[in-house]
């Protein structure tokens, strides 16, 4: 009698966790900014942008955003005078917050079109003087265990 009991109760257990637990799994997220490949991404990123170095900061932008603004030199230079205007400094914040896929892209209602799907709409925060801050916003996407940009195209014109 007692095994019995505890197979009915290991039974009750496991289909607990199969209704709930997968939608437990739904509700959590990880936090994608203390991963080993985002950290080294944000790495790599941060160098980039401080030594003001386009070929370097192109091995963390997807390749078919790099594609788009190779085609686009006035999208290319804005975008990446906007990302070498200020060094940043060691001591930033990141936060990463998911982008649902059931859900529309940023500014897609701009005509703005991302070449690929981003996962995580990233911020990275910093102080460079006591009173100013800086927060910089990327959209990113995590292929074969690297992490990229994916930079948006420029809204287009009717």
């Amino acid at each position: 009698m007692k095994i019995t009991s505890i197979k009915i109760t290991f039974l009750m257990l496991t289909l607990f966790v199969a209704v709930f637990g997968s939608r437990a799994a739904d509700d959590l997220s990880v936090d994608v900014t203390t991963t080993p490949t985002f950290k080294a991404f944000l790495k790599n990123y941060v160098t980039a942008i401080n030594s003001k170095d386009r070929a370097e900061l192109n091995e963390c932008i997807q390749a078919k955003s790099v594609a788009m603004m190779a085609e686009d030199q006035k999208l290319s230079d804005y975008w990446f005078g906007n990302r070498f205007k200020h060094l940043i400094p060691a001591d930033i914040r990141v936060r990463a917050t998911a982008i649902p896929t059931d859900k529309p892209l940023p500014f897609a209602n701009y005509g703005i079109v991302f070449p690929v799907r981003p996962t995580y709409q990233v911020q990275i925060s910093y102080m460079p003087t006591p009173t100013n801050g800086v927060n910089i916003v990327l959209w990113v996407v995590s292929e074969n265990d690297k992490w990229y940009e994916v930079v948006p195209s420029a809204p287009k014109k009717n």
